[in-house]
């Protein structure tokens, strides 16, 4: 059960970035949640599959060599401590690398989905041998206790399942472009009305493209105020500078608040003749 460290290479290989040539203008992001989910759904029939011999085991007890299934498993946990212990040193080196691209800015720590299924994989690969190992001591000792291994598979099985899931919701909530679980977008939306100028937003979407790199695109809706002066070309620039100004601020705000990075943004213009609570309520209405 090691297949959770070959799918966690694809994933990580599939992020580089050939989009200029295969045509993904996002890039192989997704590649990322798509590699735990196939991680994931591997251990589950994996444990489907022993959950199975473990009720044929109990329906018909066979004779075990608990010696050398004692070395085996023995053997099988030790690999995978070590399996583990080399994932989690990769996790810290890849945050030790976050932290120094970002020294502008604290930023949330944010966890790698492909990591982390591959981490459950070899979890669960442990789990699997624990059971295994504690089996055969006990048959060591006790060989008329033949119940004990499918028993001890029915736990751990309940165990990785558990322990799986939420990975599972995560991978499947980021895939169907849902809002990211740290954003509320109403308080996007509020805090966006506040930036001076700003009378509505709408059309406002806030998806994940892989755990840590949000997007957002959004319309917002500013005051025109009638010019003074004669020439037209002079109002235009004005304008052109002020929605320019708008934009800066939207962005600032995204990044420094909320940390959204990718964030695209549409200056829309609306007559003052309108209230500001009168158009958000129009564009509530759209």
């Amino acid at each position: 059960m090691k297949e959770g460290v070959p799918c966690f290479m694809f994933g990580s290989l599939m992020k580089i970035k050939l989009y200029d040539m295969l045509g993904h203008s996002f890039g192989f992001y997704r590649a990322e949640v798509i590699a735990a989910l196939i991680s994931v759904f591997t251990i589950w029939i994996l444990t489907g599959f022993l959950v199975m011999k473990a009720f044929h085991r109990l329906k018909h007890p066979a004779q075990i060599d608990a010696q050398i299934m004692c070395f085996t498993a023995s053997i099988g946990v030790f690999v995978n401590i070590v399996l583990a212990y080399v994932l989690g040193g990769h996790h810290h080196h890849h945050h030790d690398q976050e932290d120094q691209e970002s020294q502008q800015k604290p930023k949330k720590e944010t966890r790698n989905i492909n990591l982390q299924a591959a981490a459950l994989h070899v979890i669960g690969d442990l789990l699997a041998s624990l059971g295994v190992l504690i089996s055969s001591i006990v048959l060591w000792i006790k060989p008329e206790y033949s119940f004990v291994d499918p028993l001890c598979t029915f736990l751990f099985s309940i165990i990785v399942m558990y322990t799986t899931y939420q990975l599972v919701c995560d991978s499947v909530h980021v895939l169907m472009e849902g809002v990211p679980f740290h954003i509320d977008i109403h308080q996007v939306k509020a805090a966006l009305l506040e930036l001076k100028s700003v009378i509505g937003v709408h059309d406002l979407h806030i998806w994940t493209l892989s755990p840590g790199k949000t997007a957002l695109c959004v319309h917002l809706v500013i005051r025109r105020f009638a010019s003074s002066t004669s020439s037209t070309t002079v109002a235009v620039n004005s304008d052109v500078n002020g929605d320019d100004h708008v934009l800066v601020q939207a962005q600032a705000l995204l990044y420094q608040v909320f940390d959204i990075h990718h964030s695209t943004i549409q200056i829309e213009s609306r007559s003052d003749l309108l209230g500001k609570d009168d158009c958000c309520l129009a564009l509530d209405h759209q």
